[in-house]
């Protein structure tokens, strides 16, 4: 059978029937789609990184990537281009409606048959879904329309080990001095089985007015009334688990109903209920709800921490407005009276801050101090806020704090008494600013001062060998070809040098040749060859041209000098630096953007690295990253990466033994 099958088909392409393009076509759609998280914990806010292959190549510019999302998945409708990525580069342009995402491709690339594709939406416009449960999306492409799923990936309403899973609360409307009915509901763990017996514990938000007692009639535990009264102890009530086995991840639904005269907090805002049990001691916080003025209405949300510079450009003085919402602080303290604001590398603040140019919640502030050497703002609340409450910092423009470079960045925030931080949803800040109000008033910052001459422009290049990181005027760039030295000669990815310099460059396919032009001067250069022609004459090189990963590698003395640039290296550092016209020298220190998000990997030569403690080799170990493993980029300095591993541990690592996908 399987013999005449074979003549049958050799047949059919010997008749022309199929064609070999047409079978690729029919068998390469995209594969092996995957979705990897940051947290599968629900309703986070995380950046979502979707990777397939693709079966056919993509153009940039020209071919599209189409991502389906669940619709229990919360996709914002203000999605910009610079929120999603491909292959570590923003995307060309994206179109966004209804749960179906379509990307295309940047013009910086083009990706093979058979490459990964990797597609990143940055967190601050994507949510978990609300439920727990296994979910799929699905991805396609321009160049095949055939839908494919991805493989499941699992969120969890458990945020910790020794907890219930998240709670939800619905509060019942009546009028605004009346006491509502609650209805409260989470799971027990693995861990939490209940017996009668045992006890919940529910703590209510600031605000509420408890009674001074609580009849049992008035509570049911998964419609049991309690056998005895709650003990209450100011917003903390305990319940007697009655004549009932709530098993381990078993539900529980908590009615309180209006008689107990509980009554909602009267101030506006978003609040949260506290839920642990004599079995799972840790408190887990609800989702939030809000209370609107009139009670006419109440409504669960989303908890987060929001940073919103206005304008968002670079390099501009901008006003910032940090919402935090309930709940978020509760890893610091209970009750907040201060906040200590670390800002990202790049943003720069002033000497000092006028307290009248910082408000909490409308409120001036009683006082900031600002730290220069650690890029920290300390504001002192004049009053005590809950950690349940909603607090809203806002920083006038006035105050000085200015944009730092492009990039993805997050707010980090603790209070002086604690030791822990609380990290914001990722904010960006553009080339040039996107939101409104940044035609007035609007200050630029200078971190460079012209030489003496009256030209300023140039161009500095600074590559490190086996490094695919360059720094372009201290600005980062992703290399899809890193520099290398072969048979002693350093040699550099063509057409990346080229473009800085200001050249063109073009592939003749009748002579296999490329052609440099850079103003009247014109290099032709053949794969390898160690030959070249520039301005109509032959020279030699000092190495052959060559072909690594389908970008032409050159020497780099050849190309630079012959398009009028210096080049220099630093034999300790392995860094190659290109300089070319008039580069002003650097006044104060520039803080370079970094690929905050992007993925690490151990390069290929390696079985494993070392993580350290801090950023340098002279700090203690702090763990080992195997070949395979993939971690994700919090941080830079130097030459270090902060990066975050699967397992939630935090290292450095040093960016010359890592690959950047």
């Amino acid at each position: 059978m399987r013999k005449l099958f074979s003549i049958v088909f050799i047949m059919l392409l010997m008749t022309g029937i199929f064609t070999s393009g047409d079978l690729y076509a029919l068998n390469t759609p995209v594969t092996d789609v995957g979705v990897f998280l940051q947290d599968y914990v629900v309703a986070r806010p995380v950046s979502y990184v979707i990777r397939f292959k693709t079966g056919h190549a993509l153009s940039g510019r020209i071919d599209t990537i189409t991502i389906e999302f669940p619709e229990e998945i919360s996709i914002s409708s203000d999605i910009t281009r610079e929120n999603v990525g491909v292959n570590n580069y923003t995307s060309g342009g994206i179109d966004y409606t209804d749960g179906i995402l379509r990307v295309l491709v940047p013009e910086q690339i083009n990706i093979l048959a058979g490459e990964v594709v990797e597609v990143t939406v940055a967190s601050g416009v994507i949510n978990n879904p609300r439920e727990a449960g296994a979910y799929r999306l699905t991805a396609y492409t321009s160049q095949d329309s055939y839908k494919v799923e991805s493989e499941k990936f699992q969120i969890t309403d458990y945020e910790y080990s020794n907890g219930v899973s998240k709670p939800s609360v619905r509060v019942g409307v009546l009028s605004s001095d009346s006491a509502p009915e609650y209805s409260i509901s989470f799971k027990t763990s693995a861990n939490g089985r209940l017996e009668p017996g045992d006890y919940i514990y529910l703590t209510f938000p600031t605000g509420t007015v408890m009674p001074t007692s609580i009849e049992r009639s008035t509570i049911k535990i998964n419609d049991t009334i309690l056998n005895y009264r709650p003990d209450i102890d100011g917003r903390k009530i305990s319940l007697v688990v009655p004549s009932l086995t709530i098993p381990a991840k078993g539900e529980v639904e908590i009615i309180v109903s209006s008689d107990a005269d509980i009554i909602k907090p009267t101030a506006t805002g978003y609040h949260t209920i506290k839920v642990s049990t004599s079995v799972e001691t840790r408190e887990i916080t609800s989702f939030a709800w809000e209370v609107k003025s009139g009670g006419t209405e109440t409504t669960e949300i989303k908890k987060g921490l929001t940073v919103t510079p206005l304008p968002n450009g670079q390099g501009q003085a901008a006003a910032y407005t940090i919402t935090i919402n309930p709940g978020l602080l509760r890893a610091l303290s209970n009750s907040i009276n201060n906040l200590v604001l670390m800002f990202p590398p790049g943003t720069v603040l002033p000497d000092s801050i006028s307290a009248d140019k910082v408000s909490v919640n409308g409120q001036t502030v009683a006082g900031c101090l600002v730290n220069e050497h650690t890029n920290e703002l300390i504001i002192v609340f004049p009053d005590t806020y809950s950690s349940d409450a909603q607090i809203v910092v806002h920083i006038d423009k006035s105050a000085g704090i200015v944009n730092g470079n492009t990039a993805q960045h997050k707010l980090e925030i603790s209070t002086s008494q604690s030791s822990s931080t609380v990290m914001s949803d990722w904010y960006t800040i553009y080339e040039q600013a996107t939101n409104a109000n940044t035609s007035n008033n609007t200050t630029t910052v200078n971190t460079t001062t012209p030489t003496s001459s009256s030209n300023t422009t140039g161009c500095k290049i600074e590559l490190r060998i086996d490094s695919n990181l360059a720094y372009i005027d201290g600005v980062l760039q992703i290399l899809d070809a890193a520099p290398t030295i072969i048979d002693n000669v350093t040699m550099v990815p063509l057409r990346f040098v080229a473009d800085y310099l200001g050249a063109t460059t073009a592939y003749d396919s009748s002579t296999a040749s490329v052609i440099v032009k850079l103003d009247a001067k014109e290099i032709t250069l053949w794969v390898n060859s160690g030959m070249a022609k520039v301005d109509g004459v032959f020279v030699s090189m000092n190495a052959e041209a060559v072909n690594i990963n389908n970008r032409l590698m050159i020497p780099v003395r050849f190309v630079t000098e012959n398009l009028g640039a210096k080049v220099s290296w630093n034999g300790t550092t392995r860094v190659i630096t290109i300089t070319k016209g008039n580069v002003a020298e650097t006044t104060t220190t520039v803080q370079k953007a970094y690929p905050i998000n992007s993925k690490v990997y151990v390069k290929s030569e390696h079985s494993h690295v070392n993580l350290r403690s801090g950023p340098g080799t002279s700090y203690e170990l702090a763990g080992r990253m195997n070949q395979g493993e993939v971690a994700t980029i919090i941080m830079l300095e130097g030459s270090w990466y902060k990066v975050q591993l699967s397992s939630g541990l935090e290292a450095w690592v040093a960016d010359w033994v890592v690959d950047i996908r």
